[in-house]
């Protein structure tokens, strides 16, 4: 929860999901199994581990069921825990779970599948966070740097978001919230074609299989739980991750993750950090050699 507030009072937009994981889920339980001598935790994510005896790796796959898909939120695992998770439902479709839930006559077999956050139930994150943090307004500037308006405070936008912005267009187009700076307290509307672009710098990425320190690969790259999968080269170079789509993608939001895929497998993740214009990215990023994943 402090993580979640920390990040909007950054104007960032969290996933929490990915820090329980990281935090609690797995290496939290992963170190209580094997304090006592449990050999694996399990839980419900619909993905899929497999194990090559040949490579002696373990890979993360998608789910079975494409609608439920979890691997999104685990791109933190490593191979040692990969050793040590099952993920018994991924093998199975929704629909086929709720089945068996059924048959075995359990309480929760028709229950609504959860969309909220789990310490919101309310579903307003504004009011959560707007307890926890004194706002501060500011202003609305366009790309320009003309002030638009005053805003409330940073925490309450969200990159790509168009409505209670509180400030009416003069030319009748929409306007959107197309940067978030934290350190002048300023939010950036503008048309929606300013939301697209292309390439953007990722930290605290991990990879499920040990990589070299300065790679490309080819990846199929997503920037959101439910956005589709698009091309995309993804060039490391020690600590720093570049991410360049082949096509401008619309709302690259920093604090939200980017995770790479070839073809059913997981590659890796990260959290995006900030979006960067094409000549930015030409001038920090290097092209070590290309290798196959």
């Amino acid at each position: 929860m402090d993580y979640f507030v920390a990040e909007y009072q950054r104007g960032r937009t969290p996933h929490p999901c990915i820090a329980c994981n990281d935090r609690l889920k797995f290496d939290f339980l992963i170190e209580r199994a094997d304090f006592m001598d449990a050999q694996f935790v399990a839980t419900g994510h619909y993905a899929r581990i497999n194990y090559d005896e040949r490579s002696e790796s373990y890979s993360l796959l998608k789910g079975v069921d494409s609608h439920k898909d979890q691997s999104y939120v685990l791109f933190n695992l490593d191979q040692y825990k990969l050793s040590k998770v099952l993920f018994p439902v991924g093998w199975y479709t929704k629909s086929e779970i709720r089945q068996i839930a059924i048959n075995a006559n359990l309480p929760v077999a028709t229950k609504p599948d959860s969309q909220e956050i789990c310490f919101i139930p309310s579903g307003n994150y504004r009011e959560f966070v707007q307890d926890r943090i004194v706002p501060k307004p500011g202003n609305f500037v366009d790309s320009s740097g003309n002030i638009l308006g005053e805003h409330p405070g940073i925490q309450f936008f969200t990159i790509g978001q168009r409505r209670k912005l509180g400030v009416n267009a003069n030319d009748g187009n929409p306007r959107y919230v197309v940067d978030i700076d934290s350190t002048d307290n300023v939010v950036t509307l503008g048309p929606e074609s300013e939301l697209f672009a292309k390439h953007f710098k990722a930290n605290k990425v991990s990879f499920t299989k040990d990589y070299p320190d300065e790679l490309v690969l080819e990846v199929k790259a997503k920037i959101r739980y439910k956005s589709s999968q698009e091309t995309a080269k993804v060039i490391v170079n020690e600590d720093e991750v570049f991410v360049e789509f082949s096509e401008p993608q619309r709302a690259i939001t920093p604090g939200q993750p980017v995770v790479f895929y070839q073809n059913e497998e997981l590659l890796g993740g990260g959290i995006i950090e900030k979006r960067l214009d094409e000549t930015e990215f030409r001038d920090t990023t290097s092209q070590p050699v290309s290798i196959e994943a």
